[in-house]
């Protein structure tokens, strides 16, 4: 096995692995093959929420344009068709498609307060102590009382304390009490828990379940003002025990037992630290947190770096910026990227050019990405050996989230390139992308000038490189 991570304990081996069905053929055949297959607790979780509708209504090519609030009509997306799914792609499938996978349940991933945002089918096997194979269980439980299941079938008590802290009692609930045939129909000793996200909540207890409906559709990237979270919202009960796809809505029918149920939920969003709810989304994305960027407005490196994640790069989204980069060059000449935050789904990259597809080598570019969808670039002269100071400055037209502007590229004081985009990206470049200095690591940024070169590594000195931010 190429992961080491088995321990064991009372003739019990545990292991942690990553998420995917082929880890997950792969691993069980390891164990067996070891012969160890009757003393491995096996628990496989299908999921670890509803499936998700943030591809929009018609999905997308790039994922990364919903989270910019971006749809792509279906005769746009017809662009990728040829090679959708590839790694040219960064596809999401539409929410209608979502909203069936979470069948029979109702609601999609983001919304917490019904069984389609959340529940998950759960396989447990241990050959020798699960003798009842291939049954069925009902009873409620969370992905809380996984540990404590583990636990209680290992032998191992709950930590009181690690090292010298003392640790919160578990809140989950061992399910190993169903394992036993004769407790197939138990009730669950599960009896109460809450849910909540971006103030959809729910609150389930014996066999009881009150849910608020979603207020906003997590499909539709909005601007506008969040409804009142507490009173803005329409409640629901059901009898999951009789109706565990919460297709009844019995809220008119019993307005007590829904009243009980509410003031369960904020006792136990008290409890666990849920208070005050809070309903917002962009905002919330785009509060300014602690980071190691926090309140800067000017950056300053030299030499490379690389792999640099969002929170410790300068954010040139929605203001104005200068970089300034001086470089020197080589006899020869060079290429190669002098810095670049992104790739292939959107970012910016200031670079020397290739010298293929018309271009000639080692002139200067800086190219804007917008979300693939479009890409604008500044191109300057070549620079010969020696010293030399590369600038690129932008201004947007207006304040506000994805203002285009006007660009302007300057080499050794003199402007080389002026250029408009209608368009920048308004809230977040691919999360998966990190800053990068003398190099392009992942995806590249550019389409054809150096695709297959990753990462373009700069074959001249970067002596100073300086981001300065404006508001």
């Amino acid at each position: 096995m190429e992961k080491k991570l088995f321990t064991r304990q009372a003739d019990v081996y545990g292991a942690y692995m990553a998420y995917t069905d082929y880890e997950i053929g792969r691993v069980i055949q390891a164990v067996e093959d070891l012969g160890e297959l009757n003393h491995t607790l096996i628990i496989y979780i299908s999921g670890d929420n509803g499936a998700s509708a943030e591809g929009m209504l018609n999905g997308t090519p790039n994922e990364f344009t919903t989270f910019n609030g971006v749809s792509m009509p279906v005769k746009d997306q017809f662009l990728w068709y040829e090679f959708w799914g590839s790694e040219r792609t960064y596809p999401h499938f539409a929410a209608p498609l979502a909203w069936a996978f979470d069948t029979p349940f109702k609601w999609v991933k983001q919304v917490a307060s019904h069984f389609g945002g959340t529940a998950q089918g759960v396989a447990m096997s241990w050959p020798g102590h699960i003798t009842d194979a291939g049954g069925v269980r009902r009873q409620f439980h969370h992905m809380i009382d996984i540990a404590p299941t583990i636990l209680e079938a290992s032998g191992i008590p709950q930590p009181e304390t690690i090292d010298g802290i003392a640790q919160r009692p578990m809140d989950g609930v061992s399910m190993t009490y169903t394992w036993d045939k004769a407790n197939a129909a138990a009730p669950s000793r599960r009896t109460t828990q809450y849910f909540e996200m971006m103030g959809n909540r729910a609150i389930y207890h014996d066999g009881w379940v009150a849910a608020t409906t979603p207020a906003t559709l997590p499909w539709e990237l909005s601007t506008a003002t969040p409804p009142d979270v507490i009173t803005g919202y329409k409640w629901e009960l059901y009898n999951v025990r009789e109706d565990p796809t919460e297709a009844d809505d019995l809220a008119a029918k019993m307005p007590d037992k829904l009243k009980e149920m509410q003031d369960l939920f904020y006792a136990e969003a008290k409890k666990n630290q849920v208070l005050p709810l809070d309903n917002s989304s962009l905002s919330r994305w785009n509060t300014p947190r602690p980071n190691l960027t926090a309140g800067r407005k000017v950056f300053t490196y030299s030499g490379e770096l690389i792999g640099v994640p969002a929170s410790g790069a300068p954010d040139i989204l929605d203001k104005a910026y200068t970089i300034t980069a001086e470089v020197e060059i080589p006899e020869g000449g060079a290429e190669g990227m002098i810095v670049t935050r992104g790739g292939r789904f959107g970012g910016y990259g200031l670079f020397l050019s290739k010298g293929e597809f018309g271009f000639g080598r080692g002139k200067v570019v800086f190219l804007y990405n917008l979300l693939d969808l479009q890409r604008t670039m500044w191109e300057g002269p070549e620079l010969a050996a020696g010293k030399h100071t590369i600038v690129f400055d932008f201004k947007p037209e207006s304040p506000g989230l994805g203002k285009g502007g006007t660009g302007v590229l300057s080499v050794d004081g003199k402007e080389a390139a002026r250029k408009s985009m209608e368009h920048t990206t308004p809230l977040t470049f691919p999360e998966d992308e990190t800053f990068d200095i003398g190099q392009d690591t992942r995806t590249p940024l550019a389409l054809l000038e150096y695709r297959y070169d990753v990462p373009f590594k700069f074959t001249g000195k970067i002596n100073k490189l300086t981001f300065k931010l404006e508001p």
